[in-house]
């Protein structure tokens, strides 16, 4: 009776989160970081006015000219600036799409932060070819020292992150003291 209780409940929140969010969470075989499932997320809808998720060929970016410090002290607020280009078919909206980031241990490559990257929202939408160069994306390095990487990306909010569409990233290693 104990084990169906524990199924149950298991199963009421995966379809509280499922309902929720109109995906959900997968962890790999091999263990580290959940991911979100790509069909659920696929599913979850076309592009629209209101901002859902677009096709998959919208989120393709190309990263260049970063200008990131190779040491960063523990917990400090740092501005960066890195250009990016809108390889998609679709126009970026301003006010859904911002620069975050992901801190990975790097002798372990498993994230630490979860998710939670201070957003840098672009300076304006972004048209199918055209490049921007933002200088103020602000970056918040880990508590602890140690060798990290740094994994910029974007993210359109409460929808969906690029990398999790296939769009590529820009990662480097960063020494936090």
């Amino acid at each position: 009776m104990r084990d169906f209780a524990i199924w149950a409940l298991a199963m009421v929140a995966t379809v509280g989160l499922v309902a929720c969010t109109g995906r959900w969470t997968e962890l790999p075989a091999s263990g580290g970081t959940p991911q979100p499932n790509q069909a659920a997320a696929s599913a979850a809808g076309q592009p629209s006015s209101q901002g859902g998720l677009m096709p998959q060929s919208a989120y393709r970016v190309e990263w260049s000219s970063p200008q990131i410090p190779s040491q960063l002290p523990r917990g400090a607020q740092q501005l960066i600036s890195v250009s990016i280009r809108n390889t998609g078919d679709r126009e970026w909206d301003a006010r859904q799409i911002s620069v975050s980031y992901h801190w990975f241990n790097a002798t372990e490559n498993r994230m630490v932060d979860q998710y939670d990257g201070i957003r840098s929202p672009i300076p304006s939408n972004i048209r199918p070819g055209q490049e921007v160069t933002i200088d103020n994306v602000k970056i918040l390095g880990p508590n602890q020292g140690g060798s990290y990487l740094l994994q910029l990306t974007l993210v359109q909010e409460s929808v969906t992150w690029f990398e999790t569409q296939g769009a590529d990233t820009l990662t480097v290693p960063i020494t936090v003291q």
